[in-house]
Parts: C-alpha cells; sequence; structure tokens
C-alpha cells in the first residue's frame, strides 16, 4: 500500500509507526508540519502557518500548506491519507476528501471547551471528524470524547499508541535509602498538567527526606516556566528540583527515577505512565481523563484526586518510605506493559485497517 501521513516528523509516535508500516513494505510519504527524517519514507515539510510571524504570513504559510496537500492527495496515488493529531484548522478537514481518509486523535487536538479546549474550532473538527471514514481513539476515554464532540462520526476503533519494548529495556534500579528520584515528563509544561502542584507538593516531601530530588522535563511559554521556577526559589527547593528541558530519548531519564509524578488537571491518556511502567518504574497520577486505563491503584501505581497537593506529598512519602512497595508496583506495571501494551500488536491492527478500507475502495 501507499501511505499518506499528515503529522510532525519529529514526534517519536508517529516515527515508531512510519518505522512499523516500512517494515511490512508499504511505501511511505510523510507531510510533516516540522522539519525532520524517518529511515525509509519520505518526509515533505511545509510550514503549516503556526511560527510567530505577521499575520499575513502566517496564512500564506498555511495557505502554501494546503495546496502542497491536496496536490499530494489528488495526484499521489495514495491508499491511505492517515492524519495524526488533528489539527484544529483545515489541514485536517481537507484530508477528509480522500474516501482512505482516517484521523487519529490523541487528546488535547479535541480536548472539550470545558476543559480548556478552542471553541472557535469545534464546528470545524466535528465535521472533520463527521467526514472522515475512520476515526482512531487511542483509549476508552478518548473515543466518548470523540462521540460526543461529533455524533454524527462515521466509525471510532480504539488503537493505543503502546510501547516499544525496544526502546525501553528493563534496565531500571532502585534509587539509594533516602534519596527517592521522582520525575515529572511532559513534552509540554502547562497549567492543565500540573507541574506546579508537583513542585508544591515536592515542598512537604523533603521536609521527611532531604536527600528527595525531583527531574522536570518538558518545555513551555517562557513566562509559565518562570512562575515554575519561582515557586522552586518561594519554596527553597533549588537543590532539590532540576528542570532538564526537552530530551530526545525519554528512556535514560526514566531509568534513573524511582517515581513518575502525572498530576494531570486534565489528561487523555498517560503515554509516560506505561513507558515508565516499560523499565520497572511505578507511578502516582490523578483520576482524571483516560489516567485510570494505565494505572491499577495500588496494583501498578497511585491514584489521587485531582489539585489535592496534599494526597500527592501523601503518596510521594508513601513510596520513598517504603522501598519494597516501589519494586512491587514497578514490577506489576511491567508486567501490565508487556501484557496490554505491547506496540506491535496494535501496530498490526493499524495495519488490518488499512488493509480492510484499501480493499473497500478497490472493490466498490
Amino acid at each position: 500500500m501507499r501511505i499518506l501521513y499528515i503529522s510532525d516528523a519529529t514526534s517519536i509516535h508517529l516515527i515508531r509507526w512510519v518505522r512499523y508500516m516500512v517494515k511490512q513494505d508499504h511505501d511511505i510519504v510523510v507531510l510533516s508540519v516540522r522539519p525532520g527524517r524517518i529511515d525509509g519514507a519520505e518526509v515533505v515539510y511545509r510550514e503549516p502557518g503556526d511560527r510567530i510571524a505577521p499575520k499575513w504570513l502566517r496564512l500564506c504559510r498555511h495557505l502554501w500548506f494546503i495546496f502542497n496537500e491536496w496536490l499530494l492527495i489528488k495526484r499521489g496515488g495514495f491508499d491511505i491519507v492517515h492524519v495524526h493529531f488533528l489539527r484544529a484548522d483545515l489541514i485536517g478537514y481537507v484530508a477528509t476528501f480522500h474516501p482512505g481518509c482516517i484521523i487519529s486523535v490523541w487528546g488535547s487536538d479535541v480536548r472539550p471547551v470545558s476543559e480548556g479546549g478552542d471553541p472557535r474550532r469545534i464546528a470545524l473538527r466535528r465535521k472533520t471528524l463527521e467526514r472522515a471514514p475512520a476515526v482512531i481513539a487511542i483509549n476508552p476515554f478518548m473515543e466518548k470524547t470523540v462521540r460526543s464532540l461529533a455524533p454524527g462520526l462515521k466509525d471510532v476503533v480504539i488503537v493505543p499508541l503502546g510501547v516499544d519494548q525496544k526502546f525501553f529495556s528493563y534496565k531500571w534500579k532502585q534509587g539509594k535509602k533516602g534519596e527517592v528520584r521522582f520525575c515529572y515528563a511532559k513534552l509540554a509544561l502547562k497549567h492543565l498538567y500540573g507541574p506546579d502542584l508537583a513542585i508544591k507538593a515536592m515542598a512537604r516531601v523533603v521536609k521527611r527526606f532531604q536527600g528527595a530530588r525531583l527531574t522536570i522535563l518538558g518545555t513551555g511559554e517562557d513566562n509559565y516556566v518562570d512562575g515554575l521556577q519561582a515557586l522552586v526559589e518561594k519554596g527553597g527547593l533549588q537543590n532539590h528540583i532540576d528542570f532538564i528541558g526537552r530530551v530526545n530519548d525519554i528512556g535514560p531519564v526514566l531509568e534513573n527515577c524511582d517515581v513518575i509524578l502525572h498530576p494531570s488537571r486534565w489528561e487523555a491518556s498517560g503515554t509516560v505512565i506505561i513507558e515508565a511502567g516499560a523499565v520497572g518504574v511505578p507511578s502516582i497520577a490523578t483520576r482524571v481523563g483516560g489516567v485510570p486505563d494505565y494505572i491499577q491503584d495500588g496494583e501498578t501505581g497511585i491514584i489521587v484526586p485531582p489539585e489535592d497537593t496534599d494526597a500527592l506529598a501523601d503518596a510521594m512519602i508513601r513510596l520513598a518510605e517504603d522501598e519494597e512497595s516501589r519494586r512491587r508496583l514497578g514490577q506489576n506495571a511491567l508486567e501490565m506493559v508487556r501484557r496490554d501494551w505491547p506496540f506491535d500488536v496494535h501496530a498490526s491492527r493499524m495495519d488490518v485497517l488499512y488493509a480492510e478500507i484499501a480493499s473497500r475502495l478497490h472493490n466498490g
């Protein structure tokens, strides 16, 4: 099959999907909103108009992207056009003019207005989802979300992102007693995902464990990150909290921590939770969105109420005190990931879906 992906060629999730499909001998082209390279695939980069620039220039870039997208779809001879992460503009809508279009929604791309989603794009998103022959959700929570957003959509298939164990080999080792290593890991540092809650909870933890440390991974708006760093200074936590920005390979970061913190106020999934499980590290997360699909409370991690820094700190202290609980939860998480979240299994389901859609098009 010949497949066109419309996405970000630097996204690790897309890279894994493309690599898998290349191994299945599919002919892959990626129309990317960021410059990048993926072995075995042709990457076509076009600026989508979202970089800081005068409004007229952003509009021209966006229209140029749309024009190139249209040309690729009309002339490329693709069996499948797969949009990963539904962009809140015309890019996803234009893709639906191909009869083999699939839309994969990941989370913030279809976040409800009540949870901070963009109300200006709701009608366009609804129309795009309802036009697509197939919509892919990464978990039951996202299936419910898209059905609520677009009641008239044709079909929703749940295909999790999964974890590729080749990138997360089990190498984790327990930290030293009294020096528990916490990690907060999100690509985007935003209020929505609760990095401030992790910092506030850490202030209580260090009163009990002076050797405790928190690594914060991710990037965000300068003024927001400045606010987080001010919060660290206000709590006198400079010697306990490190900001390391964005990393290309999260595996080594996870292997050098004892507990993942995931205190989101809203969350579609919890990919870092299962990535941590892949190296035997347990998580403490809030009961929001799709997170309960990724953690069995008390078995593979701990779930706490959202916005409750005391409950978060209590859970952190409990695991800091109890090395055996950390080991047990981490081992259970590892077993769950190997059993329920193998990437190849979910990728093969996507490959079957591609074949079914292409067959329908060719036969009728």
